[in-house]
């Protein structure tokens, strides 16, 4: 997960999003989510690694469990 959780449970915006993605690739990960407002960014950035777009917290918790 690249994100930051706001108290009610939205998903924001983080700085450099495409170094991290890259970084995270490079440990291996192969899938990502990231805040719906920047998974457009990432597009062609990290080739191989599933972009998972979020919105808002539930969102994750039902894409995991």
């Amino acid at each position: 997960f690249l994100g930051e959780l706001g108290l009610t449970g939205e998903v924001r915006r983080v700085a450099q999003i495409e170094l991290r993605a890259r970084e995270a690739k490079r440990l291996g990960i192969q899938a990502l989510a990231v805040p719906a407002a920047q998974a457009k960014e990432l597009s062609g950035e990290v080739r191989g690694v599933e972009i998972i777009p979020i919105a808002r917290a539930g969102e994750l918790s039902a894409r995991v469990g």
